[in-house]
């Protein structure tokens, strides 16, 4: 490191991050500790109380990993009649495999996932708990081909 010799007995290191105005303090016989130096040690505490501080605010949150929650979907209404097919060119995916589990309400039952031709693409559509309508039985979603189209029969309630 370059040394600086303001007198005969008095030398200086300089540093490549050193300012003018640093230099003028050294050349008067002031001398103040390279900001660098300061400014990383100050960075250091501050990464550290920051860390005890959100490790702290973890512990005291009472943070809780629920299970995800069953597909119920109460505010969904299907038509009484079938819809018009939706038609598209590509055929739809394999179903998913969807983990069904127990009722949330008894006599509810699911209606399986479907994959549905949106904004030109097949989009998974998750399967949900259904409670029964007196009266009516549930036909499934339904896609076939036709030539070179894939029409799907929408899901609907049908008088019995």
């Amino acid at each position: 490191m370059p040394q600086l010799n303001f007198s005969t007995n008095h030398y200086i290191s300089l540093s490549s991050e050193m300012t003018l105005k640093e230099l003028m303090y050294a050349r008067q016989g002031f001398f103040r500790p390279e900001p660098y130096i300061i400014g990383t040690a100050m960075k250091n505490s501050t990464l550290i109380c920051s860390a005890v501080v959100l490790a702290a605010a973890a512990l005291v949150s009472g943070c809780v990993i629920a299970p995800a929650p069953y597909h119920y979907h109460p505010e969904v209404v299907y038509p009484e009649v079938a819809p018009a097919p939706v038609i598209a060119y590509a055929p739809p995916p394999a179903p998913q495999v969807e983990v069904v589990g127990e009722a949330p309400v008894a006599g509810y039952f699911w209606i399986s996932g479907v994959w549905i031709w949106e904004g030109g693409r097949h989009v998974w559509h998750a399967g949900h708990w259904q409670a029964p309508k007196p009266g009516y039985a549930w036909v499934p979603h339904r896609w076939h081909q036709v030539g070179n189209e894939w029409h799907m029969d929408g899901g609907h309630w049908q008088r019995h």
